[in-house]
């Protein structure tokens, strides 16, 4: 497991009975988790960013809706924003910027939202900012 496995797994399952069940139920090459984490898609500045909601991530990428077209294959940059609680202090978001790969783009029958899997290829921490 690299270094980026186990602070995903640090964030996502903080506490590690949760982990054990959710590697246990999976089939998959890593375990995911059903979270609801922005994701933005900045754009150039001709064109408007896309935003989602993540349905689920692992370590190794996540599934999100879009209305916009994309290809499999397409690579993109992103921000994550993932919430950072700790006691006594004000709420934090920490945002990842990460460069992603579509793998695959699910429609949807009676609405113009897409399902889209992406692999993130790789990652850096913006910081932190305060939400809420």
């Amino acid at each position: 497991m690299d270094h980026g496995q186990e602070a995903f797994i640090e964030l996502a399952f903080p506490n590690r009975s949760d982990l054990k069940l959710a590697v246990a139920n999976e089939r998959r090459r890593w375990a995911r988790v059903n979270v609801r984490w922005r994701v933005e898609f900045p754009r150039h500045l001709w064109q408007n960013s896309m935003q989602s909601t993540t349905s689920n991530i692992s370590p190794g990428g996540f599934y999100c809706w879009s209305r916009q077209p994309h290809a499999p294959g397409e690579r993109l940059d992103c921000i994550l924003s993932i919430p950072a609680y700790a006691p006594g202090r004000p709420i934090a978001v920490l945002c990842l910027q990460a460069q992603v790969e579509l793998v695959r783009v699910e429609s949807t029958l009676g609405n113009d939202w897409v399902g889209t899997a992406w692999r993130i290829l790789g990652y850096r921490v913006l910081g932190r900012r305060l939400g809420g």
